[in-house]
């Protein structure tokens, strides 16, 4: 899923216009280790902004400081088509369980 920004950022020796968020090649293990850096227990993990963008982070390749520079709109755009791709998810669930 790519993901065109409002402008180019600079992040130590790249120029960034775009974004890859390779959401489907993460692995439970990758949840788990975005859950654990970044949610405190008994939090609700989709409503943690940092969490979410952990696992954007993970999906790309790029560190999770990248994402603390950008704009509050390429910030949100991030943050939904993570948070989509999550209760995409769910939804795929919910049918299967139907059937």
């Amino acid at each position: 899923m790519k993901i065109t920004l409002t402008k180019t950022y600079k992040f130590i020796d790249k120029e960034i216009k775009e974004l890859n968020l390779n959401l489907e090649s993460l692995t439970f293990k990758d949840m788990l280790q975005a859950q654990r850096m970044t949610t405190p227990v008994a939090s609700i993990t989709e409503a943690n902004l940092e969490y979410l963008m952990m696992l954007a982070s993970l999906s790309c390749n790029l560190p999770l400081e990248f994402f603390f520079n950008l704009n509050l709109k390429d910030a949100t755009n991030v943050k939904s088509y993570v948070l989509l791709f999550l209760n995409s998810m769910d939804g795929e669930i919910a049918e299967t369980q139907k059937n």
